[in-house]
């Protein structure tokens, strides 16, 4: 039994020539705002601004830095708070609110030291859901 060969490229071959004249191409600009589809610029532009808007590497540090304290601090009035006999609730929130937004440090050694700390804010935020069901 023998396969016949196949010619993938007869079937464009067999076609008619098509006009030689010049090709114009064009797109409708309704189309694309008619759909509600943003425009092709603004598809562009926001990335690009996101390219541009980064920060330089001592200010995310920066930021970390006081992020990393401020956690410190509200870690500190949460022990005062309750070595004085106090709820806390206040504190609790706060904490949970700053907690839950870590910023990115460029210097890697910062980065885990801010990891730490905020791991030790969620223990007590876990803490405070325990002893909150008892």
């Amino acid at each position: 039994m023998s396969v016949p060969p196949i010619n993938l490229i007869g079937g464009f071959a067999s076609r008619p020539a098509q006009s030689r004249g010049k090709a114009v191409f064009s797109v409708p600009v309704k189309s694309a705002t008619a759909s509600g589809a943003a425009p092709l610029s603004k598809a562009f532009a926001d990335p690009l601004l996101f390219f541009q808007e980064v920060e330089p590497a001592e200010e995310r540090d920066a930021r970390s830095r006081r992020h990393g304290s401020a956690l410190l601090d509200l870690l500190s009035t949460l022990q005062r708070t309750l070595l004085e006999g106090g709820d806390g609730e206040a504190v609790m929130h706060s904490l949970s609110a700053l907690a839950g937004r870590m910023p990115v440090a460029a210097n890697s050694s910062l980065q885990a030291a801010i990891e730490a700390i905020s791991l030790r804010a969620h223990v007590e935020l876990a803490r405070s859901q325990v002893m909150r069901a008892r």
